[in-house]
């Protein structure tokens, strides 16, 4: 039976217990360090050097002891430190090397007192898990006539996987005994509603998660009062059923976020693998490198949303490598956040403007650490959205697909996995916009674009390509199982009913299907699925063609 694996606790307890037994090696180090400033007789470069020197060890330890919660001892190494950088490119005289080795054997001294135990316990948010489908549809409530509820609005919701259930005031006494509630909607024009008591509005805005109001008219006193009252949205009559389900949707995946990704940069292995257990113990994916020359390397393949870099490595600083990061165009929306226990302002501003985010003390809470971090890579995805996103649909766009495409390619290569490339095109949609209007034609492309980021994983690549053309990377997707996906949707997409003033009416789509190894690279792909669209077009539209 395998070993289980040690918790966050037990993995930090381990690193601060090796960190605690080499704590003798770096005093040493200093020491010895220190030993150009011992003589009767000082020579000028040696002693400058060894100020430097001890500078960049004691500015180490400054910020590992504290990270690791050895306080007394990163204190006086931070003395050592500063006075240190006081003493910087000047000739030392006699008083300084009494003065410096002076803070040396202090710090020593600590060194050898019995350890901190540090004050804050590793994060308790256990890791980020995209929760398993529930066996039955996520339920909508609607506050509003049953006529409504039980008619159009069920069957829009149905074509989105969810079930919109009637309820009146009687519900509010009544405790939930449906834990699949994802939204609430309430109509405030409904016969019910038009009176209802202030209380009873905001018992629906508390109790239910994305609570939005319905009315036919919309001034803002009207918008302010249901926001006072609780209500995260507010549609006018008559509504965008599928806005609405756009919403639902968006909130539901925020409430299960993809775990964010952070790259590691410290030259001091143990401080980055406490770091990447406490933040990984949060959630996150993270990775951890001492060699700031692979970090370019390590984007490409890891592709983080959040780089967090030690600011002083002697190889090559973290300013330096902010500023090489930022010259890549493809990465100047990546956040860069710095790590260090340089305390001088100057320093820290002077490295904010090579482009970094946040500049946070290695010392910081293991709490507030990853809730700064938290908070910068969310603000990453949020930019790299309206950076890349189609602002019909919030699909990628053009650009942003192809970008995707080559970035999926690369990786198959690396780890011999297939990659489907999928064309889709609207059919006859001309038809659509000339008959219905360009008003009811952009609500059919959004209800595709809706159902497709439904039905596809969170790791697939779904991109609007322009007009009614849609791209679709489904990586690790072999032959079989991308038609049989693609054509479920396509059976969806048939199956829905959209309304017009003149008459209902019903959408298909065709679709075309390329494989990676089959073709290499982009253009390859691309032409294929093209020629395979193509082809489903010519053999009657409303189907779906592999590339051979």
């Amino acid at each position: 039976m395998p070993a289980e694996e040690p918790s966050v606790q037990q993995q930090l307890a381990l690193l601060k217990e090796a960190f605690g037994a080499k704590i003798s090696e770096r005093i040493l180090e200093i020491e010895n360090a220190a030993a150009p400033l011992t003589g009767d007789t000082l020579v000028e470069e040696e002693a400058m050097r060894a100020i430097d020197t001890l500078q960049a060890l004691s500015h180490k330890l400054t910020g590992s002891a504290g990270t690791f919660g050895f306080g007394e001892i990163s204190v006086a190494a931070r003395n050592l430190e500063q006075y240190c950088g006081s003493r910087k490119d000047l000739m030392p005289t006699s008083g300084d090397c009494r003065e410096i080795l002076g803070l040396i054997v202090h710090l020593a001294s600590v060194s050898n007192l019995r350890e901190e135990e540090p004050d804050d316990a590793p994060v308790a948010t256990g890791p980020i898990v995209e929760a398993e489908k529930n066996m039955q549809d996520p339920v909508v409530l609607y506050f509003g006539d049953s006529a409504v509820a039980n008619g159009e609005l069920k069957q829009r919701f149905s074509d989105f996987s969810l079930r919109i259930r009637h309820c009146d005031k009687s519900s509010l006494d009544r405790p939930d005994d449906c834990a699949d509630v994802v939204a609430a909607l309430v109509d405030l024009d409904s016969p019910e509603w038009a009176d209802a008591e202030e209380r009873e509005l905001q018992e629906i805005g508390a109790r239910y998660p994305t609570s939005i109001a319905l009315a036919k008219e919309g001034p803002f006193q009207r918008r302010l009062w249901a926001v006072r009252l609780g209500f995260e949205s507010f549609f006018q009559k008559p509504f965008d059923t599928t806005a609405i389900v756009d919403l639902i949707d968006r909130r539901i995946s925020e409430r299960q976020p993809d775990p964010f990704r952070i790259l590691i940069v410290d030259d001091d292995v143990e401080l980055g693998k406490y770091v990447q257990v406490i933040l990984g113990g949060a959630g996150m994916i993270v990775e951890s490198i001492s060699d700031p020359f692979e970090t370019l390397d390590r984007i490409q393949k890891f592709c983080p949303e959040l780089v967090l870099i030690d600011l002083n490595m002697p190889t090559c600083s973290g300013v330096e490598l902010a500023t090489i990061i930022r010259q890549q165009d493809t990465l100047s929306s990546i956040s860069i956040v710095f790590l260090s226990s340089e305390t001088d302002a100057a320093r820290q501003i002077a490295a904010m403007h090579t482009g970094g985010d946040d500049f946070l003390p290695k010392s910081l809470r293991s709490e507030h650490l990853v809730s700064a971090i938290e908070a910068r890579a969310k603000r990453f995805r949020q930019l790299r959205a309206m950076l890349v996103s189609d602002s019909l649909t919030g699909l990628l766009n053009h650009t942003a697909t192809k970008h995707q495409m080559e970035t999926e390619i690369a990786r198959a290569k690396r780890e011999d996995k297939n990659v489907c490339f999928v064309l889709i095109d609207i059919d006859h949609f001309k038809a659509v916009n000339d008959t219905h209007g360009h008003g009811l034609g952009d609500e059919v492309i959004r209800s595709l674009a809706l159902l497709l980021k439904q039905r596809f994983r969170t790791t697939d690549v779904l991109g609007r390509l322009g007009g009614e053309e849609f791209g679709l990377v489904l990586t690790g997707v072999g032959r079989e199982n991308a038609l049989r996906i693609v054509n479920e949707v396509r059976v969806a997409f048939s199956e829905m009913v959209f309304k017009a003033d003149s008459e209902d009416f019903s959408v298909t789509f065709s679709a075309g299907v390329s494989l990676y190894p089959d073709h290499s690279t982009v253009k390859e792909l691309s032409d294929a699925a093209d020629q395979a669209l193509y082809s489903a077009k010519e053999a009657g539209r409303n189907q779906v063609v592999f590339a051979e």
